[in-house]
């Protein structure tokens, strides 16, 4: 991946991966332990990936201006992570599930919450987004969640949900049609949230489970976007969490 001139990857390196970085035609490798490194990120000041100590994978971050590693989980299963300026998010298990975490710059955070796990987090600026399982087990849902405020945003069901620059692209698959979907942020958070939504068709790959896409257009009104953005706050304080103490499966 490579953001603001600077791209990310790994290398192996006496029988382990590392994780390395080139700008301006230069690399540079920046672990050197005797464990395996994987799944980079950057945003072009901070680097993140995830090392396997043990068992298990933890989360570091990397800062391409002070040069200094500061690993951020201790315990359990954690897994790609992704950065945008000083935070940092990822899936870590808990509570025999997985559950989203976020790194502000100071502490760590779990922000989300309940029995069903949530996967295919990314994160820009101060918006998340992330898949959550659905009730009956069968599907997954989009959800975007403002870190400033609290408030959740269910898109409906959806898969592989990620910002690209300031746009958030998903994919749904209404019967065999594979579709598209996007939404532009309008508005600063602390201001009210307004969406614009768009749908389009497109030519790229889908998943190798999926049926060969049939495009198709729909349309989203701005009624509909602002009945979804009435979703209430979660109840409570969002808890948080030092570590992902729980352990699970391997990946």
């Amino acid at each position: 991946m490579a953001s603001q001139g600077v791209g990310v990857g790994t290398v192996v390196v006496n029988g382990y991966r590392q994780i390395e970085y080139s700008f301006e035609n230069k690399k540079k490798v920046i672990t050197e332990d005797s464990y395996s490194h994987a799944d980079p990120d950057t945003d072009g000041e901070y680097i993140v990936w995830r090392a396997q100590i043990g068992p298990y994978w933890q989360v570091f971050r990397y800062s391409l201006v002070t040069e200094e590693t500061i690993q951020l989980t201790t315990g359990g299963n954690n897994m790609r992570p992704v950065v945008s300026g000083e935070r940092v998010a990822w899936r870590g298990w808990s509570n025999g599930t997985w559950q989203i975490f976020v790194f502000d710059g100071i502490r760590v955070k779990q922000v989300t919450f309940g029995a069903r796990p949530k996967v295919d987090v990314d994160i820009n600026d101060n918006w998340l987004v992330y898949q959550e399982k659905t009730i009956d087990g069968k599907s997954w849902k989009v959800k975007v969640k403002a870190l400033l405020t609290g408030k959740v945003l269910d898109l409906g069901e959806g898969y592989e949900p990620e910002f690209i620059a300031d746009e958030l692209v998903w994919w749904t698959q209404p019967g065999e049609t594979v579709i598209r979907r996007t939404y532009q942020f309008g508005v600063e958070l602390e201001q009210e949230t307004t969406l614009e939504a768009t749908v389009s068709a497109t030519e790229e790959p889908t998943p190798e489970s999926l049926p060969e896409p049939t495009p198709s257009l729909e349309t989203v009104t701005e009624e509909e976007i602002m009945e979804e953005l009435e979703i209430a706050t979660p109840s409570g304080e969002i808890e948080e969490v030092e570590e992902a103490t729980e352990s699970g499966e391997l990946e």
